[in-house]
């Protein structure tokens, strides 16, 4: 008995293979990694904390969890055109007297190609935190 062999079946094994990964994937931009910067403040921690949380509270993200003792704020981007969402993560530290340190990640979930808008997230949230940081 022959066989009857699909000529297109690699062609779909394909297609579900590549959109499994699209639903599945993800991607992500973090500062510190060349090609943006963590940026260090001349101001208290206390200060630095509190600013960021409003910077991220300015941009509209929902925060999802905040720290002050750790120096963790974790918060989520509202689904729209481009993403379904992004999870961001943002890390203050002390690195010396009145010197503080912040850096984040922008990750987005069931993406494979983010088109640029972890970055964009990471310097949003940057220029909102110097604009803060710079009417004090």
């Amino acid at each position: 008995m022959k066989k009857s062999v699909c000529k297109n079946c690699n062609n779909i094994r394909a297609l579900i293979v590549s959109g499994l990964t699209l639903i599945i994937g993800c991607t992500s931009a973090t500062t510190g990694t060349g090609k943006i910067a963590p940026r260090i403040y001349n101001q208290e921690y206390n200060v630095v904390f509190s600013r960021a949380l409003e910077a991220a509270i300015v941009k509209k993200w929902q925060i999802v969890f905040a720290d002050k003792e750790t120096g963790i704020i974790s918060a989520k981007t509202s689904t729209g055109f481009w993403t379904w969402g992004d999870n961001i993560s943002i890390r203050i530290h002390k690195i010396g007297t009145g010197k503080v340190q912040v850096d984040l990640t922008s990750g987005t979930d069931r993406q494979v190609i983010d088109w640029g808008h972890n970055a964009r997230n990471i310097r949003a949230f940057y220029k909102q935190l110097d604009s803060l940081i710079n009417a004090l």
